[in-house]
């Protein structure tokens, strides 16, 4: 089974998609790898806990990234120890800067033994998947409340250490970056996915922007209300382009509200945005790449309160 990395910025243990046989990166791969988990990791964390209020389902932000030894194919497993070390079967890949892992003390290479006091398996039960350790550590963190301190146990070189990690509150949303993606990044509302090479393609603004915009389909609920009438046999075509829009828009505010000038958003579409796909134009549903660059810098000039009054209304675009 390939290796998806998984961030645990807000873990949302919802397994969204189906492992992909060619995403395993080849050795040189791991390196970069590393590098854009945590690019993707810290963007996410950002996104996702300076807009939890505007989200109805919440989970602990750690700013922990998360990975077991055993989701690696055999070939690759020493190459891995060599970089990371791997002192227990689940360890830590990373941690976002300044976050709660990193006050803590948490370093990239500590092994994960315990969240508050259990234990976690060392090896894998039969019939469970190559992810299936990675996955129950994430499950346990997430079961805990948004907000609050969670004790672990990690092992560091010979010595076992008991660290708190003061959690805060993030919007409930699963952010992976998938070596074997094709296309720039999808999201079925509960889990974002960018493709490595996508990721690796742009910068930082680039993420923020591809990030924020799938977030906002997950608060509006889009992936939902289009599941619901496809189920009755209804065609989505006109609504999710309207649901693109929306979540143009409510972009905006996600990247202001996180620290970003929104106006990366139209720069991104003119730019490096407009060769992507799906997250980016080139299917039905989405407009070109200047018609959203200039709706998104419409909608900038407008204000705030004017863009705040329309998402309250549930009034159609314009």
């Amino acid at each position: 089974m390939g290796r998806i990395a998984a961030f645990l910025i807000t873990v949302c243990f919802l397994k969204a998609f189906p492992a992909m046989a060619d995403s395993v990166p080849s050795h040189s791969q791991l390196q970069r790898l590393a590098v854009v988990d945590l690019r993707v990791a810290s963007i996410g964390y950002r996104l996702l806990t300076a807009n939890s209020a505007r989200c109805t389902m919440l989970m602990p932000a750690n700013g922990l990234l998360l990975h077991s030894l055993p989701q690696y194919r055999a070939e690759l497993r020493d190459e891995a120890v060599s970089i990371w070390t791997f002192p227990a079967a689940v360890s830590i890949e990373a941690v976002v800067p300044q976050g709660p892992a990193a006050r803590a003390g948490i370093r990239s290479g500590d092994g994960l033994l315990e969240i508050e006091g259990q234990a976690l398996p060392q090896s894998l039960l039969p019939g469970q998947p190559t992810t299936g350790l990675r996955d129950h550590a994430e499950e346990l963190l997430q079961a805990r409340p948004p907000a609050g301190p969670i004790a672990l146990t990690i092992r560091r070189g010979d010595h076992n250490l008991t660290v708190m990690l003061a959690s805060v509150p993030a919007c409930r949303s699963k952010i992976e970056v998938a070596p074997g993606l094709k296309g720039a990044a999808r999201s079925d509302g509960r889990t974002i996915q960018l493709g490595q090479a996508f990721a690796e393609s742009i910068d930082d603004d680039g993420l923020a922007v591809a990030i924020a915009h799938e977030l906002a389909h997950t608060i509006l609920s889009h992936r939902k209300q289009l599941a619901s009438l496809g189920a009755q046999g209804r065609s989505t075509r006109a609504l999710a382009r309207r649901f693109e829009d929306e979540a143009d828009l409510l972009s905006l505010a996600l990247l202001s509200d996180a620290g970003w000038d929104p106006a990366i958003a139209p720069r991104f579409m003119r730019a490096q945005g407009k060769r992507y796909d799906p997250v980016l134009p080139g299917s039905g549903k989405h407009r070109s790449a200047e018609d959203r660059a200039r709706r998104m810098e419409l909608y900038i000039r407008s204000g705030r309160t004017a863009f705040v009054e329309w998402l309250g209304s549930g009034a159609p675009l314009g």
